[in-house]
């Protein structure tokens, strides 16, 4: 058995590798102890080497081209079986599909019998080891993306301290509020000031009744209702909230915002 001090070496030599062959830097393993420190730096070593060795090869070859029946032969009381066989098989070849909304089993058996296993992925084979696809990358849900949007802002407005670099990611590059004009790093202030001078709020309704939006202009809107109790003054706040919403970075953002009593001076509702 290796001793401490051989470990803290040979965990400095995986690092030097780590660098000089895959461009890996910086604390990869901290807090670790050097015995779980060189398991975890050899799991990544191992891992990087696989990675630039190993081709990249279609799920459905990776998976041993398992025989599978058409969705157009499919009787449409046996699709619900035949998903469940299938994605049977795939999870004992280490592929997982998660959806995040509801899907009908011959929408998902089709997707994956037509689109997935056509898609090429890293051939690496590690014991454990599971790769996770999931249906709205291939086929955005922008309802939901938009749903997920308003209802996350709302939440972080009222139930927790804003973090401008994480939650400041629902915000656009410029944002409409009370009839004016915002940078993102404006409407981050805007927001901490707001939450400073209301600290203690209940929220206690949110329901997200209309979305409609234009995937191609990337263009889009939410409605809302909202019920909140702020500490100060026990009469709740209660009211239809309207969003714009724009496709920037690559995701939903919000370019206008309006919320009943958000923006009002400290001593008002």
């Amino acid at each position: 058995m290796e001793s401490e001090d051989e470990l803290k070496a040979e965990n400095e030599l995986l690092k030097l590798k780590l660098e000089l062959e895959h461009g890996m830097q910086g604390h990869l393993s901290e807090g670790l102890n050097p015995n779980m420190e060189n398991q975890w730096l050899n799991y990544i070593y191992n891992f990087e080497k696989l990675h630039k060795e190993t081709p990249r090869v279609k799920v459905y070859d990776f998976i041993g081209r398992p025989n599978f029946v058409p969705i157009q032969s499919l009787p449409e009381n046996e699709i619900s079986d035949a998903l469940e066989a299938l994605e049977n098989v795939i999870q004992a070849k280490g592929i997982q599909l998660d959806c995040l909304c509801d899907y009908s089993p011959a929408t998902i058996y089709q997707f994956i019998t037509e689109e997935l296993f056509e898609h090429e992925m890293d051939g690496i084979r590690m014991e454990g080891m599971v790769t996770h696809f999931t249906y709205e990358e291939f086929h955005p849900n922008h309802g939901y993306d938009i749903d997920r949007l308003v209802t996350d802002f709302i939440t972080s407005l009222f139930t927790k301290k804003w973090d401008d670099k994480f939650d400041g990611m629902s915000l656009a590059s410029q944002i409409t509020f009370n009839g004016a004009q915002h940078d993102q790093a404006t409407m981050n202030g805007i927001i901490l000031t707001f939450q400073e001078a209301h600290p203690f709020v209940s929220l206690d309704h949110l329901t997200v009744e209309e979305i409609k939006f234009d995937a191609e202009n990337g263009t889009g809107t939410a409605k809302a209702t909202i019920v909140y109790t702020i500490q100060q003054n026990p009469d709740q706040v209660a009211g239809s909230c309207a969003f714009q919403v724009v496709m920037e970075y690559g995701y939903w953002c919000l370019t206008s915002i309006e919320i009943p009593g958000f923006g009002k001076a400290s001593n008002e509702t």
